[in-house]
């Protein structure tokens, strides 16, 4: 493994997502993807993404990020962070397509019990893998596919920021959560691992961690692209 990986994102591209003109709406929104990827503790952060896709265009629309031993420390600011769209003129009818990083045992089950005790409103579904388990597992695939999905985003110009950014962590205002994305998403690494016998093949990793960095927006923004496009396929058909 190189002690040093390449960007997984161009640098330029990355930039020009921030330096685009803000999005502001004129019409409502129909879905907002949220992605989530808790945390197992330690430096790892509960972080949220979310987004709305228009004319092939990626909308981030939230960031949030906290800190937390137990879930009474991340839940008020997961359902701060979806509620605060029903406080806005063109997000407060849309429907909320959720998507939960699944890696920590039954953590994703239990984001998804206590979402639906809160009985949030326009609900659309949690999206499930292929075995129907809530949420999603990265695997090294999966996290391949993610960074493709993005970074043709980024390649496209098709990244923008909305005028509205929801953040609710009161530590946090939008303008530092968009400085904090912006750095994951130029620290995230694609590393290479040679083969070490001619019946191998090389392998690629990609994380945002190498010295002691964080990596949670980053993976966020790449989970929200990948299952915005798993929400068009016919599994999910009748929530559309």
């Amino acid at each position: 493994m190189h002690e040093s990986g390449d960007a997984a994102f161009d640098r330029f591209m990355v930039n020009r997502v921030f330096l685009n003109p803000a999005v502001r709406l004129e019409t409502q929104v129909n879905h907002i993807f949220i992605a989530i990827d808790p945390n197992g503790g330690g430096d790892s952060r509960f972080a949220i993404t979310s987004a709305f896709y228009r004319r092939g265009q990626m909308i981030i629309c939230g960031l949030d990020a906290v800190k937390s031993k137990n879930p009474a420390e991340y839940e008020p600011i997961l359902f701060d962070h979806i509620m605060a769209f029903k406080t806005l003129q063109y997000t407060q009818s849309a429907r909320f397509v959720i998507m939960v990083e699944n890696n920590l045992g039954f953590e994703s089950y239990h984001i998804q019990r206590f979402i639906n005790r809160t009985k949030v409103r326009n609900l659309c579904c949690f999206l499930t893998d292929k075995d129907q388990k809530v949420g999603l597992r990265t695997t090294n695939p999966i996290k391949e596919s993610m960074w493709q999905k993005f970074k043709t985003f980024l390649e496209e110009d098709a990244v923008f920021i909305w005028n509205d950014l929801v953040t609710v962590n009161p530590k946090f205002n939008a303008k530092q959560m968009l400085k904090q994305l912006k750095e994951e998403l130029n620290q995230y690494k694609v590393m290479i691992e040679l083969p070490k016998t001619v019946f191998q093949l090389t392998k690629r990793t990609f994380t945002g961690k190498l010295g002691g960095g964080i990596d949670d927006l980053s993976v966020t923004v790449q989970l929200n692209a990948l299952w915005h496009s798993e929400f068009h396929t016919p599994k999910y058909s009748d929530y559309h």
